[in-house]
């Protein structure tokens, strides 16, 4: 015999997730990231920093 479905309202379907928080966390961690490579970009040796070169033997 089958057993009944298990009804659930929606908090308990959630988990006690909070969006928000997530929200936060991942605003927070990209405002990290951006702030990490350019502290990264301005503390490279400027010579660095030209891109790629067109010579075609770079001696």
């Amino acid at each position: 015999m089958a057993e009944p479905p298990i009804r659930r309202n929606s908090t308990e379907a959630k988990g006690g997730t909070n969006v928000r928080a997530i929200k936060w966390v991942l605003a927070l961690s990209l405002l990290l990231a951006v702030i990490a490579m350019a502290w990264t970009y301005a503390a490279a040796p400027q010579g660095t920093q030209d891109g790629a070169t067109t010579n075609a033997d770079p001696r």
